[in-house]
């Protein structure tokens, strides 16, 4: 019972947040990226046991647009730059070896606090 209501209470406010078109936020609230810069990947959400964390920061310093990485620590000028790093050997290797796993943040809602 408790789970229903709180499906109910995010649904009404997706419904406050009129102001921003749909699919511009993730379910807890944050920027979805896919959204902003046409790319899934860069949207998703890295998790290992009960750890959660968004795998891209955006920055915008000066009219500069950077990533960070925030499983390998590298920062990245631009979305192309971005998408030959989440496809290159180094980041995927540490996917593995870490054990993390990707999830959707638009689709399944990032647990709170993590």
């Amino acid at each position: 019972e408790m789970e229903k209501s709180k499906d109910l209470e995010t649904i009404e406010h997706a419904n406050e947040r009129s102001d921003t078109a749909a699919g511009t936020t993730n379910l807890d609230g944050s920027v979805n990226l896919a959204t902003k810069y046409k790319d899934e990947t860069i949207n998703q959400w890295l998790r290992r046991g009960e750890e959660e964390k968004p795998m891209f920061a955006e920055l915008e310093e000066n009219g500069v647009l950077k990533f960070i990485c925030n499983l390998c620590g590298s920062t990245h000028f631009g979305v192309k730059n971005l998408v030959s790093h989440y496809n290159g050997k180094k980041h995927l290797k540490r996917m593995t070896d870490e054990q993390w796993s990707t999830f959707d943040p638009a689709k399944e809602c990032p647990k709170s606090g993590s």
